[in-house]
């Protein structure tokens, strides 16, 4: 089958990287989670939002350990993407963002769920490593007012850490810039997100 997705060169150690990516954080409870990983890559997807919040994820786990052993040319070339600086929760209804203070302070909250992913999926490092912007610390669904920390101390945080991947990302997960990406993705290939 002809691949409809395209994928470009980002500089990533010779892989390419689909036009979409992958997120699993649902398929952990998909009893069709294999079929469904395999149909992506079958249709040109090579890019995989790993869901580190959910390292209980063993059935995407399992499907990577299954198709590095049948293809491991394939699985050579497939992406996998790390997630980190999510807020933790400090205790019931108060969160507080791993984005905050020192860039060493911020590289020490992020590294231990960095290592812990890898650990999980035996993976050696992320080949992205992707950290959502400074999230505002909550308490009770109430946000705390606070000057945000800039991306630039977010990207000397993560140079610390650069032995655990191989590109660093920052995302800003506003509905106008979600809106934008899945607009881009209809236009760029045949493929839909809505699928």
């Amino acid at each position: 089958m002809e691949p409809l997705v395209d994928k470009i060169d980002i500089g990533l150690d010779g892989k390419q990287i689909s036009g979409l990516m992958l997120g699993t954080s649902t398929l952990y409870t998909n009893k069709n989670c294999s079929s469904i990983l395999n149909a992506a890559v079958e249709y040109g997807i090579n890019t995989f939002d790993l869901a580190p919040s959910h390292l209980s994820n063993d059935k995407v786990k399992e499907w990577m350990f299954a198709f590095r052993k049948k293809d491991p040319e394939t699985f050579s070339r497939l992406v996998f993407v790390i997630k980190g600086g999510f807020p933790t929760e400090e205790k019931q209804g108060r969160y507080r963002s791993q984005l905050v203070g020192s860039a060493e302070e911020i590289a020490r909250n992020i590294q231990k769920s960095l290592e812990q992913a890898l650990a999980f999926y035996e993976l050696p490092k992320a080949d992205v490593f992707m950290l959502h912007r400074d999230d505002e610390d909550y308490v009770y669904n109430s946000a705390v007012k606070r000057e945000k920390t800039p991306v630039k101390t977010i990207f000397e945080a993560t140079k610390q850490l650069s032995q655990f991947y191989s590109i660093c990302s920052v995302s800003n997960l506003s509905l106008i810039h979600i809106c934008r990406c899945r607009r881009y993705a209809v236009c760029r290939s045949r493929w839909s997100p809505y699928h």
